[in-house]
């Protein structure tokens, strides 16, 4: 039986190390996301064996977090990005295009769709072969969503924390909360 080779981290400073090497992958995978659409790289990679490689690549590479298994980390995280960049260029000579900003955002939503605002009357049109779970919402509804919602919140809000604003809203089960109150 193979003995299993990892190095966890015996310092807060190699903590530290392997915190950045994670937040390096989760930066570049971040700004490709905001340039292509969340998970879009790879659920149109028109590559199938690409596309499966990187999703075993991914895998290792959370397993290594998982793991605390700073070397894994390390090694994975960067081969994560070299995986990446080769579904980026995949995409790209498929003819595929970044996503428009101007005409619609993406943003993952908390069972994992994807949420897209789109300006009114903007084309919104699906990727042939992109079968992620996609909710588009107009920003027009969204405004009035918001007002409606949530203006007396923001109002309440604004007046205890003068100057604050409000960079994430998630929602909360309170019956598992940790807190006796």
């Amino acid at each position: 039986m193979a003995k299993d080779k990892k190095t966890t981290p015996k310092t807060d400073d190699e903590s530290r190390l392997m915190a950045q090497d994670i937040g390096q992958v989760d930066t570049f995978v971040r700004a490709l996301e905001q340039t292509y659409g969340y998970g879009r790289l790879l659920a149109v990679c028109p590559d199938l064996d690409l596309a499966a490689k990187m999703r075993r690549q991914i895998d290792k590479f959370n397993q290594a977090i998982l793991k605390a298994d700073w070397d894994g980390v390390r090694v994975h995280g960067q081969a994560t990005i070299k995986g990446y960049q080769a579904l980026e260029r995949a995409y790209l000579a498929a003819g595929f295009k970044p996503i428009d900003q101007r005409a619609v955002i993406e943003a993952v939503m908390p069972n994992g769709a994807v949420l897209q605002i789109v300006a009114e009357g903007a084309c919104h049109g699906v990727i042939e072969g992109d079968e992620r779970e996609v909710i588009a919402i107009g920003a027009e509804a969204i405004g009035e969503l918001f007002h409606e919602r949530v203006k007396d919140t923001m109002k309440t809000a604004a007046k205890f924390f003068p100057g604050s604003r409000i960079e994430t809203i998630r929602n909360k089960d309170w019956a598992d909360d940790e807190l006796p109150f």
